[in-house]
């Protein structure tokens, strides 16, 4: 640690121990008042069950806003202040807009001098006792913080529906699928009963969530961006975590809320829970499980997945788009339109929509089937999808199962690990051509 970053770290421990100091001769006297609000608790029990307790919470923010003038005319306190506001990386902060592309908070000297004594206090230590291995820890992560040009932020998006008999799958550096605590079960339980985002005794069906870190660039002086790449790029990467999960294997997996928190623990709520990404309307289904071997052949078939731009326009696109668009679908009529438009992206080229129904059948069966019995079965089949989907589009009555639905998904699932690595290569056109001739 260099001299003048020691003298500021003396600096910050004398006025925290001292004002600590304070706090308990004013206990003593009588004179400190510390206000509470009634809170609720959620507690996970070994059974999987959500216990509720209420309790008071203290409001120690609220002391030392009380307090405040006392404290700013410590010694200790005016020791703190000049030193960081003489290193421009500190004092540049000070009553400025800061944050990331998503959010931004405006703190003060007072608040940021203040934050370790917070801290100390948040603890819950009743005796007032200066806890040294806090102090470090709180310290060491907002001077890391003043120095960084970057804010590493953490992404949680709690999966429904998921299971697995691994603790994390790891698919690149961070960025994994990973067993959720019990404290962050309990955490999320509360912010879904303050929120309302899903009900708060749903929480404990939450058994794993993906899990990124991600570096973003620290903002300072002006408002987020309202089309901040470094959002878009978050939204971009959950989604296609959950694609390549529904590309790999059958089962309604999906996530509809995200904790967003800061890596270091820093003053000013760069923190907070959101609703967003296009995987809000979820509908109870199938499980979700990876077991066994599949959590390493997920990882492979990530590792082929994950560096493909699906924003790019290709028939391609718009098959996986609609495959992904029916996983949100309420109704089984409009899954079977968006899993034959697929297919038709899939398996057709522009000019040949005359004979779309002989073609495109014949073309999915050459692709499945292993041998002729079973691509005669096939193309009976995707010919009855499409009279389905035809009935569908124009008004007519059809009848649909869950079967139905989900044997028409799977043959969209193998068709789509058969045919992007031929894609790499091949135009669509090339690939179909193959598929009639081979």
């Amino acid at each position: 640690m260099s001299n003048r970053k020691q003298e500021l770290h003396d600096a910050w421990m004398s006025f925290v121990v001292a004002a600590l100091h304070l706090l308990k001769k004013k206990r003593a006297e009588g004179s400190l008042k510390v206000p509470t609000l009634p809170r609720e608790k959620y507690t996970v029990e070994r059974d999987g069950g959500l216990k509720t307790s209420h309790f008071n919470e203290p409001q120690f923010y609220l002391v030392l806003y009380g307090l405040r003038e006392e404290l700013s005319n410590m010694e200790e306190y005016k020791g703190v202040a000049k030193l960081a506001g003489q290193d421009p990386r500190i004092s540049k902060h000070f009553d400025q807009l800061v944050g990331t592309g998503s959010v931004v908070v405006l703190r003060s000297l007072w608040e940021y001098v203040s934050f370790p004594l917070l801290k100390q206090l948040l603890k819950g230590s009743e005796q007032l006792d200066f806890d040294p291995g806090l102090f470090e820890r709180t310290l060491s992560d907002m001077l890391g913080y003043f120095d960084s040009e970057t804010v590493t932020m953490r992404y949680l998006a709690p999966l429904q529906n998921f299971e697995s008999d691994s603790d994390s799958i790891d698919l690149a550096q961070g960025l994994t699928i990973r067993k959720l605590r019990t404290e962050e079960l309990e955490d999320l339980a509360s912010i879904s009963a303050e929120s309302g985002m899903m009900p708060f005794y749903e929480v404990t069906t939450l058994k794993y969530a993906i899990e990124l870190s991600q570096e973003t660039r620290k903002q300072i002086g002006g408002l987020p961006t309202p089309a901040s790449p470094e959002v878009a790029q978050t939204v971009e990467d959950l989604g296609k975590v959950i694609l390549a999960l529904r590309l790999f294997k059958a089962g309604n997996v999906a996530y509809d809320m995200v904790r967003v928190s800061t890596v270091l623990d820093v003053p000013g709520s760069l923190s907070g829970t959101t609703s967003y990404g296009p995987h809000l309307r979820f509908r109870p289904g199938k499980k979700y499980s990876l077991v066994g071997s599949e959590c390493g052949e997920f990882r492979g078939f990530w590792d082929s997945l994950r560096d493909r731009d699906f924003d790019k326009p290709s028939s391609l696109t718009v098959a996986i788009r609609r495959f992904n668009f029916a996983y949100n679908r309420q109704g089984l009529e409009d899954k079977l339109v968006d899993y034959m438009i697929a297919v038709e992206a899939l398996f057709m080229k522009k000019e040949e929509r005359s004979e779309l129904v002989h073609r495109l059948s014949l073309r999915v069966a050459r692709l499945l089937g292993r041998d002729f019995k079973e691509r005669q079965d096939i193309q009976k089949e995707v010919k009855e999808y499409y009279k389905k989907r035809s009935s569908v589009v124009h008004g007519g009555e059809t009848k649909l199962t869950d079967d139905v639905i989900l044997q028409l998904e799977e043959r969209l699932r193998a068709a789509f690990k058969l045919l992007m690595p031929s894609l790499e290569d091949l135009s669509q056109d090339e690939l179909l051509s193959h598929l009639d001739l081979d």
